[in-house]
């Protein structure tokens, strides 16, 4: 019954705030922010009975705490999403025209030539006839040693982007929050007539969606 979502108690808080706020997606976050909230203190908790009264149960706490905190962020990102505003589509929060690369290009020469000149987050890999061969991500890439870099080729540290993955410019906007990002930031690459024409990311959706929320709370306060 701690307050804090996914628990029941973060149940009973929504419902408290939703009366309160009379905005469900409103009283949602909040309750998801709270779970985020109570979880570092279980974490500290548990922490406590470990170190001070050396009590092995304090590390289930650990642990609990652990999951609330992964969950209530979990519970809140997808609030945002199914709560984004209708008419919102992909083409409205993707980078358009993204630099694509090659797949032959090794990871050194993209380091030392691409990457630099681009602000990026994920990039395309597509092959001689212009189709969609992965993606890579430059969190990824700086995890693979130099030595290797002059030699991988981008094709071999690509990710595979899956049938789930690829977006129309015309698709809404707001499930793509609900998804699991490739490499922990690609939500979406985003294709026309077979042809790459956008990538949408993390910071893309959490950049549009932080202008939408600044663009309509003075007409919605009114």
């Amino acid at each position: 019954m701690l307050p804090g979502a996914p628990l029941d108690g973060g149940r009973v808080l929504r419902a408290a705030l939703w009366r309160h706020y009379g905005d469900r997606r409103r009283a949602e976050v909040a309750a998801a922010r709270a779970g985020q909230f109570v979880g570092p203190g279980i974490i500290g908790l548990g922490a406590a009975e470990r170190l001070l009264w050396r009590f092995l149960g304090g590390l289930w706490l650990i642990l609990i705490g652990w999951f609330l905190i992964s969950a209530a962020g979990a519970e809140r990102r997808f609030t945002t999403a199914s709560s984004a505003p209708d008419g919102v589509r992909v083409a409205d929060v993707m980078t358009a025209d993204p630099l694509v690369v090659h797949r032959w290009i090794t990871v050194q020469d993209f380091i030392d030539r691409a990457a630099p000149w681009s602000r990026q987050d994920a990039f395309p890999v597509m092959n001689v006839e212009g189709g969609l061969v992965g993606v890579v991500v430059t969190d990824l890439l700086a995890r693979i040693p130099p030595v290797d870099r002059v030699e991988f080729r981008l094709d071999r540290v690509a990710l595979a982007v899956p049938g789930s993955c690829l977006a129309a410019p015309e698709d809404p906007a707001g499930p793509l929050l609900a998804r699991r990002p490739l490499g922990g930031m690609v939500l979406a690459v985003v294709l026309a007539d077979g042809r790459i024409v956008g990538t949408v990311t993390v910071t893309d959706l959490r950049q549009a969606t932080r202008w939408r929320s600044l663009t309509t709370t003075p007409a919605s306060a009114s």
